[in-house]
C-alpha cells in the first residue's frame, strides 16, 4: 500500500521516548514492512535535534530552569549532548528510512497567505506546505493546532498522544 505519512517533531519525540499513542506505534511497526513511507521537513529534524538537547539538558544535567541560555555558557554539555544524540537521531532515521523534505525558498513567500487560509503559524504551516507539495494525507502529531485545520485541508489527523 505505501501510505505516506509526515511525522510532526511531536510525534517523533514520543516514539524515541515510549510514549507514543497505539495507532503510532503501529505507524511506525508497519513502516518498517513498507505498509508506510514516513517523512518529515528539514525544520522538524532541527527543531526534534533542538527539544532533544533541551529534554537532556534537564533530565541528565539538572539544568532545570533557563535550559537554554545555561546551555549556551555550558558549551562542553552541549558537545557532550551532541555526542548522545547522533547516534539515537542518525540510527532513528535510517532505521524507519525516513525521507527528509527540504524547505523550500518560494514555500517561505507563500506563508502569509497560508495563514491567512487557516489560522495557523510557524513550523505548522511549513508542514501544510510540504504535505501539499507531496500530496501527504496523513499526519502524525500530537500537536493540537492540526485538529482545527484537518478537515479544511482533507488530512487525516492521527493522535501522537498517548492518552
Amino acid at each position: 500500500m505505501n501510505r505516506k505519512v509526515f511525522l510532526d517533531t511531536s510525534a517523533i519525540i514520543l516514539f524515541l521516548h515510549g510514549k507514543i499513542s497505539k495507532d503510532g506505534k503501529e505507524i511506525f511497526q508497519q513502516s518498517l514492512s513498507g505498509k508506510y513511507k514516513l517523512m518529515t521537513t528539514t525544520r522538524c529534524i532541527d527543531e526534534l535535534i533542538f527539544k532533544e538537547m533541551v529534554i537532556l539538558g534537564k533530565e541528565k544535567y539538572g539544568l532545570q530552569t533557563k535550559t537554554v541560555e545555561k546551555l549556551r555558557k555550558k558549551v562542553d554539555i552541549v558537545k557532550k549532548i551532541g555526542k548522545e544524540l547522533k547516534p539515537v537521531i542518525n540510527g532513528f532515521l535510517k532505521a524507519y528510512k525516513i525521507e527528509i523534505l527540504d524547505i523550500k525558498k518560494e514555500w517561505l513567500f507563500e506563508l502569509p497567505s497560508l495563514m491567512e487560509e487557516l489560522g495557523i503559524f510557524g513550523n505548522d504551516l511549513l508542514i501544510v506546505r510540504a504535505m501539499r507539495s507531496r500530496n501527504i494525507k496523513y499526519l502524525l502529531t500530537a500537536d493540537r493546532d492540526f485538529e482545527n485545520v484537518g478537515n479544511y485541508l482533507d488530512i487525516k489527523i492521527i493522535n501522537a498522544r498517548g492518552d
